[in-house]
């Protein structure tokens, strides 16, 4: 099984923690992980000019080329998003608007997913994390992708935090895990 894990946090932050973990947590399964830092890429913003509906591809030139390639390629996805005002980051946002080139043949029709979303809130305060999880959700849905499961890491503030969660890390582990056996039923 191909996995290609998305993070879309700015800084080295605790998106970046979360990655590293369910990497690491996975290297005995002998999974392929590709890791796409989205921070890391230059990734133009979509022009909304619609032609890779007939070409298949984008115009523009820049690091999503490859990227659509990866996610093409791919089994499995793993969206990793810091939080802010119930939203996904933008970078996230950009790169999932950038994927339109694989909307029409549908080539992204029957991968899975698992969508862990970070923020500084409560989920008892607020809804704000489970709302930028409930949008990955909508786009899954529409590109047909069936997402396994998904964690909201609530109460980090500042990076590292999530460090010294070692539930929420077991947690993001464990979706990965059921990621990888929803393959074999």
């Amino acid at each position: 099984m191909k996995i290609t894990a998305i993070t879309s946090g700015r800084k080295s932050g605790n998106s970046k923690q979360i990655l590293r973990h369910c990497v690491e947590s996975c290297q005995a399964d002998n999974l392929e992980i590709a890791e796409l830092c989205l921070s890391e890429k230059k990734i133009e913003y979509c022009d909304g000019c619609l032609t890779c509906d007939e070409a298949g591809k984008c115009h523009k030139n820049d690091d999503m080329c490859k990227a659509i390639s990866d996610i093409e390629d791919s089994d499995a996805l793993v969206f990793i998003s810091p939080t802010r005002w119930s939203l996904l980051s933008g970078d996230l946002k950009v790169f999932l608007d950038r994927l339109n080139p694989l909307a029409m043949p549908q080539k992204l029709s029957g991968k899975k997913a698992i969508i862990i979303c970070v923020g500084q809130s409560s989920l008892r305060e607020d809804q704000s994390i489970k709302h930028a999880i409930t949008s990955i959700e909508y786009f899954c849905d529409n590109a047909g992708i069936k997402v396994i499961g998904s964690h909201a890491v609530e109460g980090c503030l500042i990076p590292g935090d999530v460090t010294e969660r070692d539930n929420d890390l077991e947690s993001c582990a464990r979706l990965l895990s059921k990621l990888t056996r929803s393959e074999e039923g």
